[in-house]
């Protein structure tokens, strides 16, 4: 019988009851992608609005989506991570 006709072993019990165990992920750390998303979405409006040459109101509107775009995907993000992924 080569190695790869071995069948693994099965995991120890305490293995077992500490993975099941486990708490989701802390989601406090949210908050703080905030503090790097403002300026992000300043910097990107900016150049936005030099490169087209546009008015503030375009460049108010980009801002915004982008915005409520990123904000979606950071309550999607977030929700992942209060859930610990246990639907996977």
């Amino acid at each position: 019988m080569t190695t790869a006709d071995r069948p693994l072993p099965a995991p120890a019990p305490a293995a077992l009851e500490a993975a099941a165990e486990e708490q989701p992920l802390d989601s406090g750390v949210a908050p703080l992608l905030f503090v790097f998303l403002v300026p992000l979405l300043l910097i990107v409006g900016l150049v936005l609005w030099i490169g087209a040459a546009t008015t503030w109101l375009v460049v108010g509107i980009t801002m915004a989506t982008i915005g409520v775009m990123t904000g979606l995907v950071m309550l999607a993000i977030n929700r992942l991570l209060a859930d610990g992924g246990a639907e996977h």
